[in-house]
């Protein structure tokens, strides 16, 4: 999104008014969860205002800066262990992209459906038009497991869903994170899921939209208008 994102992280530009990160915190207020980390990179100060004047006083937040360069999704949990070592579970929530669940409390029922299947992992997906086309599926089997990501793996009775960018993971994901820059899929998820961990989903009806760039940021806006 620049030049905006030269003066705003993309956390902190407003959608229909509304801070995108402010979304997030919005669904997260449905659940039990008050401890906010915020991780940061581009910008930094710009966000710890955005969260200094967050509306919901409940929340606390607590910040963990990759100083040099980004360390990717596994790697930003990895520098931010020692603000998450003391939890069972943690949500992690894109702050840069919108969608609208089927209803308010669908983190709660996340939440729920982790803690039942004693899973590592629990995604949040839905379906969607792009699969396959501009956006690579998440393959799951007919209990919601997690099989693959990216190509359709060889295995029977498997159907692609997309991740919203809302998950929960289990405490024990801490270890496993190598050290330094990786991805949180490719780098860690997969070889646990060979390792005989279960990664799971819960399924929602929801629209999602992503927003990082000119296009996609319109559109969002224009169906968003026409939902309304």
């Amino acid at each position: 999104l620049r030049p905006y994102t030269y003066h705003l992280p993309k956390p902190c530009i407003p959608f229909f008014g509304v801070p995108l990160a402010y979304y997030s915190l919005y669904l997260l207020k449905q659940t039990s969860c008050r401890d906010i980390v915020v991780n940061l990179h581009h910008l930094p100060e710009k966000i710890k205002e955005l969260f200094s004047r967050c509306p919901d006083k409940e929340f606390s937040f607590n910040y963990s800066l990759e100083e040099d360069l980004p360390m990717g999704s596994g790697g930003a949990l990895f520098y931010a262990k020692h603000l998450l070592a003391d939890t069972d579970s943690f949500f992690a929530i894109n702050s840069d992209e919108v969608f609208i669940p089927s209803r308010p409390d669908i983190l709660t029922e996340l939440q729920r459906h982790h803690e039942q299947t004693r899973s590592l992992l629990t995604l949040l997906v839905t379906d969607h038009p792009e699969l396959g086309k501009t956006l690579k599926p998440i393959w799951i089997d007919a209990e919601g497991n997690v099989i693959a990501f990216g190509e359709k793996p060889n295995h029977p009775h498997v159907r692609p869903v997309h991740y919203t960018g809302c998950k929960i993971f289990s405490k024990d994901i801490l270890p496993l994170l190598p050290a330094g820059e990786s991805h949180i899929f490719h780098d860690t998820i997969v070889p646990a899921i060979k390792n005989g961990a279960r990664v799971n989903t819960v399924f929602d009806d929801c629209r999602w939209w992503e927003t990082g760039n000119f296009d996609s940021f319109l559109k969002a806006t224009g169906d968003v208008i026409d939902l309304m």
